[in-house]
């Protein structure tokens, strides 16, 4: 099975690096972590750059959590047999 995972974030660079570190250190890994910045105007930017290729980092202008997980979704790889996980 594949697994992707969504991290919608807004102003959040604390909260969002260890979600990013807790997905990391499961015993099965994701294929992909996406993280929607939706429109952060903090340090959250920096915070996820710092993570390199390790995530994919997609930029929207605030729009609310259920449009950036619905962003994040959309741009997942499609396979018939992926699950996944909304943070």
């Amino acid at each position: 099975m594949r697994i992707s995972v969504v991290i919608p974030v807004f102003n959040r660079p604390g909260p969002v690096r260890r979600a990013i570190e807790s997905v990391c250190l499961q015993s099965f890994a994701p294929e992909e972590i996406i993280v929607v910045d939706d429109g952060s105007d903090d340090a959250t930017p920096e915070v996820l750059r710092e993570f390199g290729k390790i995530i994919r980092i997609i930029r929207q202008s605030n729009s609310g959590v259920a449009a950036a997980r619905n962003r994040g979704g959309a741009c997942g790889k499609k396979c018939m047999d992926r699950l996944f996980g909304f943070g």
